[in-house]
C-alpha cells in the first residue's frame, strides 16, 4: 500500500511539473513570435525602402520616421508613414500593441529599431528592441 502512494506522489509531482515547463513554454513562445514579428517589420521596411528609393533623386533621409507605436496615431506625412499604415492595416503583422518602430537615415545608409515589451518571457525585458542597419546607397 505504501508503495502505490509513493509511486502516485511521484507521478503527481512529474505531472505538476510538466505542466509547469509547458506553461513556461507557451510564454517564451510568445517572446519568439514577438521577435520574429519585430525582424519581419525591420526586413519589410528596408525592402520598402529599397524598393522606394531613386539613388540619383531621393535623399534617404526622406524615410525617417520618429518613434511611432501600434495603436497610436501614425504621422500623416512621410515616406515610411504611408508604408507603415499599409504595414499595419494588413492585421497579420503580430505585432503587439505598444511596440514601437524608429526609423534613422542619414546620406547612404538607414537603421530601423523596433521596441516592445517582453516581460512575458523567461527574464523578458519591460523594453526589448532589436536594430537593424543596412547602407542603401553607394559612397
Amino acid at each position: 500500500m505504501v508503495e502505490v502512494l509513493v509511486a502516485v506522489l511521484l507521478v503527481s509531482v512529474a505531472l505538476v511539473g510538466m505542466a509547469a515547463l509547458q506553461a513556461q513554454s507557451l510564454k517564451n513562445m510568445n517572446s519568439t513570435l514577438q521577435r520574429t514579428a519585430a525582424a519581419h517589420l525591420i526586413a519589410s521596411g528596408f525592402e520598402y525602402i529599397r524598393s522606394d528609393v531613386n539613388p540619383s533623386t531621393t535623399s534617404l533621409t526622406d524615410y525617417n520616421l520618429p518613434m511611432v507605436c501600434v495603436g497610436s496615431t501614425i504621422p500623416a506625412t512621410g515616406k515610411m508613414s504611408t508604408w507603415l499604415a499599409r504595414y499595419l492595416a494588413g492585421g497579420t503583422h503580430g505585432l503587439q500593441a505598444g511596440t514601437c518602430i524608429d526609423v534613422n537615415c542619414d546620406a547612404a545608409q538607414c537603421q530601423i529599431t523596433v521596441r516592445w515589451n517582453d516581460q512575458k518571457g523567461s527574464g523578458g525585458l519591460s523594453s526589448q528592441q532589436l536594430t537593424e542597419s543596412a547602407r542603401l546607397k553607394p559612397l
